[in-house]
């Protein structure tokens, strides 16, 4: 995401995934399936990641 500080990026970022609505069986499936193709696992018992605040280039 892209803003000044203080804008509120961090919070939008730890709130984002509790304002969506819940997969669908068929989403979820989806999903997984595009994580296996990808060759990396989805684990949901795993702590999301949280956004940085500073970036280096």
């Amino acid at each position: 995401m892209i803003g000044s500080p203080g804008c509120g990026k961090s919070l939008l970022a730890e709130t984002f995934p509790t304002i969506l609505p819940r997969l669908s069986d068929e989403a979820q499936l989806e999903v997984l399936s595009l994580y296996q193709l990808a060759g990396e696992t989805k684990n949901d018992s795993s702590p999301p990641l949280s956004p940085s605040g500073s970036r280096t280039l």
